[in-house]
């Protein structure tokens, strides 16, 4: 096993006595007074605006090219200037890697008013019943610090890893026998591109399950083939999204707009991944980790531990003639024991990386072109969070190596100690 290395000065470590999953920033300003006129993003270039409440994840971000994205209770939504008001639009991919999204829908409209120090968000409508009687009106304050301290909150992370985009080959369906009126068959393609079909009332049309993304964006819709607007929206709501162990094998999806009657009166769409009881991949993601490596041994695969930074076993390399199979996981407490379970895998042929699931590995040229700096992140380079424990992060990559780093879960979140092992072993 080779392994490739970067060393970093020491690094200063701020000590704050209330520790918190996202950084703290600074704000400055006060209620907005009577001369606050409406927003001009050209004129707050590379700016962040704080909500009042941490705890919803309310904040205000304008680029260097002036375009505004807000997010409240971590949905997202991009604001399109409309006359003296804003165009709410929610962007809807394919895929969690798309960088154009599959269709751009408008969700409601709202004033902004600013004095250059406050913003005043004040909604004026809601099309597709998502915002929350809080959110109505919210008082926006200009942050000290640098916008790119909060690319974090734009990119896609574990909260997204088990939703059908990042099980590529499966198929999910609408399995409530009760359930005559509404049939929906979906299956993610080897992109991770969700597509079938939908029955209503006796009527089947093609469909597609959009999601939002780049960011930690719930948003998500049920739409008909190659939609172009909101006339084309079977369902839209939020989804519930997470890295815990049952949203591996289904898929719930809550209802804000439905003009179909797709959730019926339960308010909800629960989607079921089709499994089997065999070594089908499909079965893989979520199985007990020393049951599935205990049907692949018998199968012939040799199994060994990956340690990172002298820590415990971190993943796990099996190998079976030219082919490598790398599991991580993670754990979940039972009555009496922990059970660990399968949380990703990736499935190499010599260098070729055959399969996957939850995240996708990462293209090898982008990671050896990274070069580690003061400041810089390769989960943020890549927007991908990794997986990780207290003290270091890891990437799977598309040709059978694995970068990681350490990082401090304090402060700035820096990392460190940039890592790649090569676990090809073939001739």
């Amino acid at each position: 096993m080779s392994v490739k290395r970067y060393f970093f000065l020491p690094l200063i470590l701020l000590l704050s006595l209330l520790t918190c999953c996202a950084p703290k920033t600074e704000t400055e300003g006060s209620d907005l007074g009577p001369d606050g006129a409406v927003l001009d993003p050209s004129a707050y270039r590379n700016t962040v605006w704080l909500g009042p409440s941490e705890a919803r994840n309310e904040r205000l971000l304008i680029d260097e090219e002036g375009s505004a994205r807000i997010m409240l209770a971590s949905e997202m939504y991009y604001l399109r200037p409309a006359g003296d008001s804003f165009i709410l639009e929610s962007h809807l991919y394919r895929t969690l890697f798309d960088e154009e999204p599959a269709l751009v829908m408008p969700v409601g409209k709202a004033n902004i008013f600013s004095d250059g120090s406050v913003c005043r968000f004040e909604l004026l409508s809601d099309d597709m019943g998502t915002f929350y009687k809080e959110q109505e009106t919210i008082l926006f304050y200009r942050s000290k610090s640098d916008p790119k301290e909060d690319r974090w909150y734009f990119i896609d992370y574990g909260n997204a890893m088990m939703i059908p985009h990042a099980q590529p080959n499966t198929r999910w369906s609408d399995w409530y026998p009760l359930n005559q009126t509404v049939i929906i068959d979906l299956a993610a393609d080897a992109h991770g591109a969700v597509s079938g079909t939908c029955t209503v009332d006796g009527k089947t049309m093609d469909c597609e399950l959009l999601i939002g993304h780049r960011g930690w964006d719930n948003c998500c819709a049920l739409v008909k083939q190659g939609a172009r607007s909101a006339e084309d929206v079977l369902l839209f709501g939020w989804m519930d999204k997470s890295y815990n162990r049952r949203f591996a094998r289904s898929f719930e999806l809550t209802g804000t707009y439905d003009p179909y009657g797709v959730c019926g009166e339960k308010g909800r769409c629960t989607l079921s991944k089709q499994i089997t009881f065999d070594l089908a991949e499909r079965n893989w993601l979520g199985m007990n980790l020393y049951e599935l490596m205990f049907k692949l041994e018998r199968e012939g695969w040799q199994a060994e531990p990956v340690a990172l930074f002298d820590q415990e076993s971190s993943f796990y390399c099996l190998r079976k003639g030219e082919q490598t199979l790398l599991l991580a996981w993670d754990s979940e407490f039972g009555d009496r024991f922990t059970d660990l379970y399968v949380s990703e895998y990736a499935l190499y042929e010599g260098r070729t990386l055959r399969s996957w699931s939850t995240l996708k590995p990462i293209d090898h040229r982008m990671a050896d072109d990274f070069v580690p700096a003061d400041g810089s992140k390769f989960s943020d380079a890549f927007e991908s969070s990794g997986y990780h424990n207290i003290v270091y992060r890891f990437f799977f990559l598309d040709d059978c190596r694995v970068a990681a780093c350490k990082y401090l879960p304090h402060g700035e979140w820096a990392e460190s100690d940039f890592i790649i092992l090569d676990l090809y072993e073939g001739k």
